[in-house]
């Protein structure tokens, strides 16, 4: 079974806002807003403008509609 903390990775993920906060990017064709202190280690993206891998927990994940 998945645990909820078990990290999910997401390729070709596009940023198009950020704060201070949370960044706003395009997965798999659906706009997010996911905060900045999810964004864990193996993320590529940061910033409006950035294209790559976004490594978020699994129960996030489920919650933004993305699984």
């Amino acid at each position: 079974m998945d645990e909820p903390d078990e990290p999910v990775e997401f390729r070709d993920v596009e940023v198009f806002e950020d704060t201070w906060f949370t960044i706003m990017c395009r997965i798999h064709g659906v706009r997010v807003t996911i905060p900045a202190l999810f964004i864990l280690p193996g993320s590529t993206v940061w910033s409006r403008g950035d294209r790559g891998t976004l490594v978020i927990p699994r129960r996030l994940a489920a919650e933004a509609g993305l699984l």
